[in-house]
């Protein structure tokens, strides 16, 4: 037999876990498989991964049988309950920042290795959201900082840190006193490094070298004053030097951001050739008309919402209410407004890509951008594509990332429910695999012996036709399941179900009453029945409860009282608590019993092993599948 290898969760967490798919054949069991945002979902497909990088897709679950496979060792990674889709591209982050005034004016106090350790953790909490590349916009006026982000852009990149794959700006190139930085006596600024300060066409040409030498994967600059400034400048440089910025930059393959809110500012720097332009909060009329086919456009909502009230009574109730009220007011009229991401999408442009500047609010939410576009009328396709294929086609990176292709990177998240319906299920993401490797999966660990190879499971609600043939095997988990939604106790002649040792559902005279959401009903984890209080079977991977008789796949838990059948995820193995209290088999029970089933089909092809009485109410029988029958 094979020797099975663990991966401490320790090292999965700080070190990133590289070495647990490196040379491995990995293949994806995926339920829905988006493969290239814009186009339609396709049910069951497999995918085939072999060192980093899809090496093929084939529609089914296939085995160690398929000849795409040519590894007995391989990895299979059962994803047949969720939908599979590319990983997410975030173009505007700012990996040291934190929401709130503790972050202003320590400048001078946070060093390298602050910087660093802040900017390790936020990567990994975004990574842990979907998010698999990013791109980091820099700060000016930190000593230090470029040195921390293009650390812990190389420490990933290695794979000793978990995170996702980043693009480092250094630092922005901005003109003499328009850097967005504190100010301090003449003596403290010379100690600040202010190279990429620049005034004159020929200066900024210089401070473009100087990024490009110090490791910037990507220039940017502020074509217009900041937002929380007294008294923001429309346009900060001349279009002569952004001109020059742009041309020095292209010269070096780099591509140009624009970052900026005015129009004035945005309109120079169309004229000068930005490829990107970024925020523009305070367009104008004429804004996205000069827009060209070869521009991108990206900007936030999330952020702003979050900053601050949209109300006179809210004003100060945001996560930067501790500004001073006349900026309050400032960002409450861009609240008030239409947002310039939508007004774009509204004028037909459709090189848009995500970008939310993460780091203005709460690490871990960074797919909060995706229900503000949904719910200004943006469809969830198109909002999908912003961060998936239109931004690896922005970053001149399509032909790595973006989508789900043979030859590609092996970027791949997945979640419990269809983001095309709900675009909220991108901000519960249950799977995370970036480069081939797997840093988040929501499932337990269960144990089956004698079996060579490990396979991945995530549990959720039965969403799709399950796979019972694969067995699955311990694996490491990099975050803890969420334990399921507790409601109140059910009577005592009631058969009671539970999840993480907490109760969440009771079955009286056939009927399942939950109210928990269907989504949160099964995050996985311990499942466990009892009757009256007497112990049950104890389920691994999952559950699934139906009524005699009838298909699981016709009930899906919706947080309210489901008639003899509520599926609740399906059943790879289960054993007995207490094996000394199990009574002996007994015949089918009669119709309006509850049946534990370890399959997905219809609970009338099984056959009954053991009963639990429950004094005629609640009926608890456990069965197996037999993979003979048909249903």
């Amino acid at each position: 037999m094979r020797t099975r290898r663990y991966v401490p969760l320790l090292a999965i967490v700080l070190i990133g876990a590289h070495d647990i798919a490196i040379g491995e054949v990995t293949v994806i069991h995926a339920g829905w498989l988006l493969a290239s945002p814009g186009n339609q979902p396709i049910e069951r497909q497999s995918i085939i991964i072999e060192n980093g990088r899809v090496s093929a897709v084939r529609s089914g679950f296939i085995d160690l049988t398929d000849p795409a496979v040519n590894d007995t060792s391989a990895r299979f990674v059962d994803l047949s309950q969720a939908f599979v889709l590319p990983g997410l591209i975030d173009s505007h982050v700012h990996l040291a920042s934190s929401p709130g005034a503790g972050d202003f004016g320590n400048e001078l106090s946070r060093t390298e290795a602050d910087l660093a350790l802040t900017a390790s953790r936020h990567a990994q909490l975004t990574l842990q959201a979907g998010f698999t590349t990013v791109v980091d916009l820099g700060g000016v006026g930190n000593p230090g900082h470029e040195n921390a982000i293009f650390g812990v852009r190389d420490a990933v990149k290695s794979g000793a840190l978990a995170g996702p794959r980043i693009l480092s700006a250094g630092t922005p190139i901005a003109a003499t006193g328009l850097e967005r930085a504190a100010s301090y006596r003449d003596e403290v600024m010379a100690a600040i490094d202010l190279r990429s300060v620049c005034d004159g066409a020929d200066d900024c040409r210089r401070a473009v070298r100087h990024e490009v030498k110090r490791g910037a994967d990507i220039i940017v600059f502020f074509n217009t004053g900041s937002l929380l400034s007294s008294n923001p400048v429309p346009q900060t440089m001349t279009d002569a030097e952004m001109t020059a910025i742009v041309e020095t930059a292209h010269s070096l393959g780099r591509k140009v951001i624009a970052d900026g809110h005015h129009a004035p500012g945005i309109a120079a720097a169309l004229r000068a050739g930005a490829d990107i332009i970024d925020s523009a909060h305070l367009y104008d009329d004429d804004t996205f008309r000069l827009l060209g086919s070869d521009v991108f456009f990206q900007s936030h909502i999330y952020g702003v919402v979050m900053a601050v009230g949209d109300t006179e009574e809210t004003l100060h109730n945001g996560l930067w209410g501790w500004l001073p009220e006349p900026i309050l007011l400032r960002f409450q009229a861009i609240r008030r407004r239409p947002f310039a991401m939508i007004e774009a999408y509204d004028h037909g442009i459709r090189n848009l890509a995500y970008a939310s500047d993460a780091g203005v609010y709460t690490w871990g939410n960074n797919a909060g951008d995706f229900p503000e576009f949904v719910a200004r009328g943006m469809s969830q396709s198109d909002a999908i594509m912003t961060a998936t294929v239109n931004a690896a086609r922005m970053l001149g990176l399509e032909d790595d990332l973006g989508s789900i292709e043979k030859g590609k990177k092996a970027d791949i998240i997945a979640t419990a429910g269809n983001p095309l319906d709900d675009i909220a299920e991108l901000m519960r993401i249950h799977f995370v695999m970036r480069d081939g490797v797997v840093y988040r999966i929501n499932n337990q660990r269960s144990k089956t012996k004698g079996y060579s190879r490990r396979i991945f499971a995530m549990t959720s609600l039965s969403m799709f036709p399950p796979v019972t043939t694969q067995t699955v095997l311990p694996v490491p988990c990099l975050l803890p399941t969420a334990p399921a939604t507790e409601i109140a106790p059910a009577p005592s002649a009631t058969t009671r179900l539970f999840s993480n040792n907490r109760f969440i559902a009771a079955a009286t005279s056939g009927t399942v009453d939950t109210n928990v959401p269907s989504t949160r009903l099964l995050t996985s984890g311990h499942i466990s029945l009892s009757t009256n209080g007497a112990p049950a079977p104890d389920m691994k991977d999952g559950s699934m409860v139906t009524g005699t008789g009838r298909p699981a796949a016709s009930a899906a838990v919706t947080g309210v009282a489901a008639s003899l059948s509520a599926t609740i995820s399906r059943v790879s193995s289960f054993r007995a608590r207490n094996a000394e209290a199990m009574p002996q088999a007994t015949p089918p029970p009669p119709k309006g019993t509850i049946t534990v089933s370890t399959s997905g089909r219809s609970s009338a092809i099984s056959r009954p092993m053991v009963a639990f009485p429950a004094n005629a109410a609640g009926l608890l029988t456990a069965s197996t599948y037999n993979p003979g029958s048909s249903g």
